[in-house]
């Protein structure tokens, strides 16, 4: 499964979407998971347009206050949609996946920056990995967390006790659902293969 990210901090600008279905054609992807749309509502005509076809199936959380907004679109041919649940922070889409229907949990997150808020997505996420049992995952998105000090940008003053904390805790979370922490470059080539991978994006 080709699998792509992106968070495109607002959606309502046709470049951005010209942009968008292009990358999905020229990579062929199969599954394209978006955040921040900042979009109330998202039809189904919108989404056959940001595909750039009608072989799609899509899911969505709606922004709100400072939600962001979550819309997952996915290729419908050699694949059964199981089921699709969306949660407070992030959309989750059970796939029987190929002609040998495997079984792929794909769940696209945005957190929001307090850490309660990341702290709750966290837990339920865990437990949907504990609970759903057997079947190949793949958690992506924007978790506005770091696995140390040294990738977070424009910070001069040394880190927060309570940034520590986070740090800690985020690790805890990866380690539970054993989520692969790759670079950028591991990220795009990861991204347009054909390979499936649990990767996530920071």
């Amino acid at each position: 499964m080709i699998i792509t990210t992106f968070n495109i901090r607002g959606l309502g600008g046709d470049l951005k979407r010209n942009k968008i279905k292009e990358w999905v054609r020229k990579n062929k992807v199969e599954f394209l998971a978006i955040q921040k749309t900042k979009m109330e509502v998202i039809t189904t005509d919108f989404c056959h347009k940001l595909w750039g076809g009608v072989d799609c199936d899509w899911t969505f959380l709606p922004f709100k206050c400072n939600n962001g907004g979550i819309i997952s679109i996915f290729i419908k041919t050699n694949n059964n949609t199981n089921y699709i649940f969306v949660g407070k922070g992030y959309v989750e889409v059970c796939l029987e996946w190929g002609v040998l229907k495997h079984r792929c949990y794909v769940v696209n997150v945005y957190s929001k920056c307090d850490l309660v808020a990341k702290k709750r997505i966290w837990d339920r996420l865990v437990e949907l990995r504990r609970s759903l049992g057997e079947g190949v995952w793949c958690i992506l998105g924007d978790f506005n967390s770091v696995h140390s000090s040294d990738e977070r940008r424009r910070v001069h003053d040394g880190v927060t006790s309570s940034q520590r904390v986070e740090i800690i805790l985020f690790k805890n979370f990866a380690r539970e659902v054993e989520l692969e922490d790759l670079s950028i470059l591991e990220k795009y080539i990861r991204v347009v293969s054909s390979k499936w991978e649990s990767y996530e994006s920071h």
